[in-house]
């Protein structure tokens, strides 16, 4: 075998190696891809049952519970304030 033909072999091997490490890599990278979805979907999916859950919490409270802080609090105030009528 003459020295060209050789180098050319070396250079051949070499490059089909080199591709099958990409190949490799790329199939990595997309199964990488498909978990990190996977687990996006699933982190996604449990905040909003979380926010269901809350909003249910929410809804089943009294109609005064139901609304901003700063408006109960006056109100309870404003009500707690007004002397009672003997």
């Amino acid at each position: 075998m003459s020295e060209h033909s050789c180098h050319h072999s070396e250079n051949e091997t070499a490059r089909n190696a080199l591709l099958q490490q990409v190949t490799v890599l790329e199939s990595e990278m997309e199964d990488t891809r498909a978990q990190i979805v996977a687990q996006k979907k699933a982190f996604l999916l449990e905040q909003e049952q979380q926010r269901r859950r809350l909003n249910s919490q929410l809804n089943s409270l009294s109609p005064i519970d139901q609304l901003p802080a700063e408006i109960k609090l006056r109100s309870r105030l404003k009500y707690s304030t007004v002397p009672c009528a003997q």
